[in-house]
Formats: C-alpha cells, sequence, structure tokens
C-alpha cells in the first residue's frame, strides 16, 4: 500500500536510515524533525528544539545519528536511538545540503551565504575542523562511496567543486550547466 504521511508544516528534506526502518523528515516552519516508521508508513515521533528553519539531514552511516542543517547557521546532532537532539555545531550563515563521511568520522555541510563554503565537522567533537571556499551559492554535497572526495553543487556558478577530503582542498572545478542543485554519487558496484 502506498500513502500520504503527515508530517509537519513544510516538509523539506528526508534522509533513511542505512537499515531503511526509519525516515527522518525536516519540516521547515514548525522547526521539528518527524520521524517515520517505514515499516507501518507512521510517524512515531516528532522531534522538537531544531534551530528555525531546518532544510536537510543526512544519516550517519551507522545508523546511531541524523544531522540537521538549515537557515539557522547550526548543525543539530540528534542520537538516534533516543530521538534527542545532543549537539548544535555552530557554522555560521544559511546552509543547506550535507552529507557524512563513510566512516562517520565527519559532516560536510554547505553554506550558501554569506560566504560560500563547504564546513567540516568532526562527529567525535562536534566542532568544526575546516573550511573550504567553493562556488557560488553551493547547495548539494555528496561523498563518494571511499570517502576520498566530496562533490559540491553550485548553484549560481552552474559547477561542481570537487574537494579531497585528505587536505580539505578544492582539486577541481567542473562546468555543468545551469543552477546544478542536488548531486547523488554512485556506488563502486554499481550496474545498469
Amino acid at each position: 500500500m502506498v500513502g500520504t504521511v503527515p508530517v509537519g508544516v513544510e516538509p523539506t528534506g528526508i534522509a533513511i536510515t542505512p537499515n531503511g526502518a526509519f525516515a527522518y523528515v525536516t519540516n521547515a516552519v514548525d522547526s521539528t524533525v518527524s520521524v517515520i516508521n517505514t515499516a507501518t508508513d507512521t510517524v512515531t515521533v516528532t522531534i522538537p528544539g531544531i534551530p528555525p528553519s531546518p532544510a536537510s539531514v543526512a544519516i550517519s552511516p551507522s545508523g546511531d545519528f541524523a544531522y540537521v542543517a538549515g537557515l539557522s547557521g547550526l548543525v543539530t546532532a540528534i542520537d538516534t536511538a533516543t530521538n534527542a537532539v545532543v549537539a548544535n555545531v555552530p557554522v555560521g550563515g544559511f546552509l543547506q545540503g550535507l552529507a557524512v563521511t563513510p566512516n562517520g568520522a565527519f559532516v560536510y555541510v554547505a553554506q550558501i551565504f554569506p560566504s560560500p563554503s563547504v564546513s567540516v565537522i568532526s562527529t567525535a567533537t562536534n566542532t568544526v575542523v575546516a573550511t573550504v571556499t567553493v562556488g557560488n551559492a553551493p547547495v548539494g554535497v555528496a561523498i563518494t562511496p571511499n570517502g576520498a572526495f566530496a562533490y559540491v553543487s553550485n548553484l549560481v556558478d552552474g559547477t561542481v567543486s570537487v574537494i579531497a577530503t585528505s587536505t580539505n582542498t578544492v582539486v577541481a572545478t567542473v562546468p555543468v550547466g545551469n543552477a546544478p542543485e542536488f548531486l547523488a554519487v554512485l556506488s563502486a558496484d554499481y550496474t545498469d
């Protein structure tokens, strides 16, 4: 059966836990996160206390944490075992897409305004450990399965910045056309 699941006001981002059991949905107007049980298609909990205007969400590869970014300039860490907020990491600016490295050690988050950049957060300390300048208006972030590179779509520039995660430097800028937003990286074992 396919049905509509009611969540908060203006749902904007969604991420599924690695085991497929839960979907985490950011609700921009409510400043909440709805947790949906995918087996029953029902909201099991609505997490309050999320900083204003959450936009994007990413789940750690272990499934232990959900990370939420938005216009507040904070990245919120949620413990998925308790669905409690455990940290609010100050990054600054208007934040858009984010992604967690395959080893779960770092979160890469795009800041669209005022400083077009990608901040790197250590998940061990919940602090920003690096900031990388990228193209104008970065919105999407994807990390390769081996964790070697982060790809960032730059909306205004029409480019994708390629960041080497070992040095947190831009090693290439690829022109891709008008207004790229979201992107994904295929796993190495993908076959068509």
